[in-house]
């Protein structure tokens, strides 16, 4: 078990491993070797051009519909829960999308990426302060994870690049799982303590 720190309320106890546990959630999402070969595997599932377009217009569409009540969502099941659920999603949708079922997917996918759009970097500032990490420590954190997660998508896209389409969707269920897996294990920083109330 991993050292945990409690910030004197006694109610939440965050681990101190926990920025470079979203860190690695921040990598398994990106790690899609699907990317490079979607249209290839589009085309060998019968789709024409036309319906790759109105494919990607419908799972835009999602996208931004979904951004506006994902916020609320995260503040109703938490920031461990809606990693959960994003991670949840991201995975049935690339189970759909490798069995063929890329019109479903295209509705599933985006919801789970809204859903963790946002939540990631909430999580590692609550964190951050919980651990009362300085603005320093913090930017250093978010410097480290960008320069990761650049790094697993160059490495995944030439791996998948190398792979035949229906392999590539297959492979891109398992960081999907590894991240739900890995989200179980994290914990809602608590709330920041009210400020006191001025005497009259």
């Amino acid at each position: 078990m991993g050292a945990k720190l409690d910030d004197g309320g006694g109610k939440e106890k965050v681990n101190k491993w926990q920025p470079e546990a979203i860190l690695a959630l921040r990598c398994l999402r990106q790690a899609v070797p699907a990317v490079p070969v979607l249209y290839l595997w589009y085309v060998e599932l019968g789709l024409s051009k036309e319906d790759v377009f109105l494919l990607t217009s419908v799972s835009s569409a999602v996208t931004v519909v979904s951004e506006v009540p994902s916020g609320w969502i995260a503040d109703k099941l938490g920031r461990r829960g809606t990693l959960m659920t994003a991670f949840l999603m991201l995975w049935g949708g690339h189970v759909l999308l490798a069995w063929g079922w890329v019109w479903t997917a295209a509705v599933i996918k985006p919801l789970g990426c809204a859903l963790f759009s946002g939540t990631d970097t909430a999580l590692l500032h609550e964190t951050a302060r919980t651990l009362h990490l300085t603005p320093q420590d913090t930017l250093g954190h978010e410097s480290r994870h960008i320069f990761a997660v650049q790094t697993t998508e160059a490495i995944v896209a030439v791996t998948g690049s190398l792979l035949t389409p229906h392999e590539a969707a297959a492979l891109s269920c398992v960081p999907m799982f590894a991240g739900m897996l890995l989200s179980s294990a994290l914990t809602n920083p608590p709330a920041p303590a009210p400020p006191p109330m001025r005497q009259a």
